[in-house]
């Protein structure tokens, strides 16, 4: 019982007074309602902000505003969104906004910032929202959870047709497929692929036009239907196109691209490596048959480069023949190499002049990679220009039997040898590469090293080809010696002279050795018809060991008149001395020869009566030239008279009349 300090009992009682509201149950509800529990998601789907319900329970205190949170949580390390990063390792209560609730249900939505998904890792993310009443009372109500998957599909392969492959429209083994597939996947941890979501495209190579299912119209990719089997993880799925194919039969030869597309359930896209095939519906032609080694040339064989336009097949040398021209024989083709589109094709050039040229003349067993087979044959390659005639060469000088220092250098407008040289072949005129001359003493058996003379034969290159100089001085010459010049040409496909062309010749310096005058006799007395015809000797002289001799008919002579110096030109007296021209055999070595004036002879039955002089000049080979002794005789056309008779005796008779006679005999005589 109730009373005051003083004892005063409490009278009555009292019912107006406040009163606590006493309440220990906790909300009923506190749902979460995006994300929806289970959903798969990428960055782009994730809803912007999440949302859910909350209830307290029935006769409750009810909710305050704003008072339901929530907590996210990623199953990679555990950790909780703070609303700023991933740090915290327990539960952050997250805000919400919605309006207080008495009774009933209130709808929250999330009012903090939420994580930037694409930057937040693959995997699952749990979201769980908790109700707190005007109490205190919480209630967290049932975890969802979403999957994040921003990690594109693994594979999106082609595998029929073929990577590379060359495929016709016909059947056969490289008939294009009729139908195209490959294989499809997530990647390891991804959210799995939904059945006939895997696309492809077919890009032809001409236009780059891409096929829509009806044409080739379209000039951006067209994503073609697959059919496969759907997936839930990264496991692969096998497609299949599911459209109409082109008609390769109608549609042009060249590339073709095909590429696969995989999109995972939540629109990640992985465009796999795209495979190209090559549409050949044509059969393989010869593009080019071409020389491949130096032309024109001599070679016994050669080779031809032969390309396809396309790899083929059976390139043997039964598809192959020799066309030829000119003196060409003997022609065959020995070998083939090679593979794909080019083939290296090898031919004996048999004997002869003229050209060659490689045929494709028989096409069975040639066929292109897509089994296309060859129709067309080819005659229209590269030829060989065959040229084995050796060139000419012509030894301009030395080209006599001798030469003295004058007569040497005066051969070539540079001392020493010198000629002209030709190619050969009346077919392919290659030209001269070189000319090579050899200069032998044949005297001594040394040969002309470009310095001095030594012992065996050393081939020297003129300068010059059509026409060709060696410079030789006089000076390397020795007197009486014989010597041989060897020259040969090379043309421009390496064809040598042979045998070299040659010219011998004496060097020979010192003058005949004799040119006399037998007849007439040197001091004679000779009336007109006594004179005799002038002959005489001549030979050369003994200098060196070959002396070149006397050409016929080279010796001279001068008839002098001395009464008046003149001399006799064949016809007439003139004042100039003529050598007049006589008739003799030619000599080698120092042999004599005899000479004699037989043309333009002096008719001394008109000439004066006096002393004619009579001199001989020999030249020998080389030019060098000697005059032997002059003779002088009297002619005496006169006939004798009797200037006196007289007594020889002094007494006047006598009986000795034949020494009479003999005195006036005498005297007639010395007349």
């Amino acid at each position: 019982m109730c009373s005051s300090d003083l004892g005063n009992a409490l009278a009555g009682t009292f019912t107006a007074g406040q009163a606590y509201q006493i309440e220990k149950t906790a909300p009923v509800d506190a749902a979460v309602a995006i994300p929806v529990d289970g959903a798969q998601h990428r960055a782009a789907t994730v809803p912007t902000a999440f949302s859910g319900t909350a209830a307290d329970n029935t006769g409750g205190v009810g909710l305050a505003a704003d008072s339901t949170t929530f907590t996210i949580q990623r199953s990679s390390d555990s950790h909780y969104w703070t609303g700023t990063n991933w740090t915290a390792t327990s539960p952050v209560a997250l805000p919400t906004t919605h309006v207080s609730a008495t009774d009933g249900t209130a709808a929250w939505t999330s009012a903090g910032t939420l994580p930037n998904w694409t930057a937040t890792p693959d995997g699952t993310y749990t979201v769980i929202a908790t109700a707190t009443d005007r109490a205190g009372n919480t209630f967290s109500g049932t975890p969802i959870s979403f999957t994040l998957d921003n990690t594109a599909p693994a594979t999106a392969s082609v595998t029929t047709p073929i990577d590379g492959s060359i495929l016709r429209a016909a059947d056969g083994a490289t008939k294009v497929p009729a139908t195209f597939a490959g294989d499809a996947a997530d990647n390891g941890t991804g959210v799995g692929l939904v059945a006939d979501s895997t696309t492809f495209t077919i890009q032809r190579g001409t236009d780059s036009h891409y096929w829509n299912g009806t044409d080739w119209s379209a000039t951006t990719a067209v994503a073609l239907a697959t059919t496969h089997a759907s997936t839930t993880d990264g496991s692969s799925t096998a497609w299949t196109s599911n459209v109409a194919l082109p008609d390769w039969t109608a549609t042009p030869d060249g590339t073709y691209t095909v590429t696969a597309t995989a999109t995972d359930r939540v629109g990640n896209a992985f465009t796999g490596t795209p495979i190209s095939f090559t549409l050949d519906n044509t059969a393989p032609v010869v593009a080019s048959i071409v020389r491949a080694e130096t032309n024109p040339t001599n070679a016994a064989s050669v080779t031809f480069t032969v390309t396809f336009v396309e790899p083929v097949t059976g390139v043997t040398t039964g598809a192959f023949s020799v066309a030829t021209t000119g003196t060409i024989a003997g022609t065959s083709v020995t070998g083939v190499s090679g593979s794909g589109a080019t083939y290296a094709v090898t031919v004996a050039t048999g004997t002869g002049d003229g050209e060659v040229r490689l045929d494709l003349t028989t096409v069975d067993g040639i066929a292109d990679v897509a089994t296309n087979a060859m129709v067309a044959t080819y005659s229209a390659g590269q030829s060989y220009d065959l040229d084995r005639t050796n060139p000419a060469t012509t030894i301009g000088f030395p080209a006599a039997v001798a030469y003295n220092t004058a007569g040497w250098n005066a051969g070539c407008s540079t001392t020493g040898l010198c000629g002209s040289a030709s190619d050969g072949s009346t077919w392919s005129d290659t030209g001269i590469a070189r000319v090579q001359v050899a200069i032998q003493n044949v005297t001594t058996n040394r040969y002309w090293n470009g310095s001095s003379w030594a012992v065996g034969i050393t081939w020297l290159t003129a300068t010059g080809t059509t026409s060709w100089a060696y410079g030789f001085a006089a000076s390397n010459l020795v007197n009486g010696s014989q010597y041989t010049v060897s020259a040969r040409a090379t043309d421009g496909v390496g064809n040598v002279e042979a045998p070299a062309v040659t010219s011998s010749f004496i060097y020979d310096t010192a003058a005949p050795g004799s040119a006399s005058v037998t007849a007439p006799a040197d001091g004679s007395v000779y009336r007109s018809a006594n004179v005799p015809t002038a002959t005489g000797q001549a030979a050369d002289g003994a200098g060196g060991t070959s002396p070149s001799g006397l050409a016929a008919n080279s010796t001279t002579v001068t008839i002098r008149r001395n009464s008046d110096g003149a001399y006799w030109n064949g016809t007439d007296w003139q004042v100039a001395i003529d050598n007049l021209p006589t008739v003799h055999a030619a000599t080698t070595g120092t042999t004599a020869t005899t000479w004699t004036r037989t043309s333009g002879l002096v008719p001394w039955a008109s000439q004066t009566d006096g002393t004619y002089t009579i001199q001989a000049k020999a030249t020998d080979k080389a030019g060098n030239s000697g005059s032997g002794t002059a003779v002088t005789f009297t002619l005496d056309n006169t006939a004798p008279t009797v200037i006196s008779i007289v007594r020889a005796r002094s007494e006047e008779h006598t009986s000795e009349l034949q020494s009479l006679a003999y005195l006036v005999c005498r005297l007639l005589l010395e007349k």
